[in-house]
């Protein structure tokens, strides 16, 4: 895969990754807005090489509520280490993360409660968007950042060259 190219027809605008030389330094900012009581922002910098890869950082930004976005914090990448050593493809192993992480977010609680009560974790109008990148070597040795977002949240590399935006925002609109 050639840097910045589309990894796939299907997640194009949501998965790319790029060769790097090296990963040194890491920031993430998170502004409360002034139409909300508490940040909704949540953000997690893991080290991934128990699980093959090298490093995991996320931002992921809660809406109607921080539930959401606290239990990615705590859970996403439990799911993109287990598919990162079932797969073969670090395209692949981000993919059925997202998707692992919908399903257990959407599923009704258990008992009686879910069947009457609110969906999912925080409930039915509480969700959250998700940037993510990784850094890994290839099976050359060939260290490359992946990154992959849902939603509007977007992850941005920048260099000694400049900026490049890596993911391309995923709203309403584009679909």
């Amino acid at each position: 895969v050639s840097p910045l190219s589309p990894i796939n027809a299907n997640l194009k605008e949501r998965t790319r990754r790029v060769c790097v030389n090296s990963f040194k330094e890491l920031d993430a900012i998170s502004v409360q807005g002034t139409s909300r009581k508490q940040n909704e922002d949540r953000y997690l910098v893991e080290d991934g090489t128990d699980a093959g890869y090298q490093t995991i950082a996320a931002v992921f930004d809660g809406h109607g509520g921080n539930a959401t976005a606290e239990w990615l914090k705590v859970n996403f990448s439990k799911y993109v280490a287990k598919f990162w050593q079932e797969t073969y493809s670090p395209e692949a192993a981000m993919t059925e993360a997202f998707l692992a992480a919908d399903r257990r977010i959407l599923t009704p609680k258990k008992g009686f409660m879910g069947m009457v009560g609110e969906r999912g974790i925080g409930g039915s109008k509480c969700g959250a968007t998700g940037a993510v990148a990784i850094t890994y070597q290839d099976e050359n040795g060939m260290p490359y950042i992946m990154a992959a977002n849902a939603g509007d949240a977007r992850v941005v590399l920048g260099g000694k060259d400049g900026v490049i935006q890596m993911t391309v925002d995923h709203v309403p609109d584009s679909e």
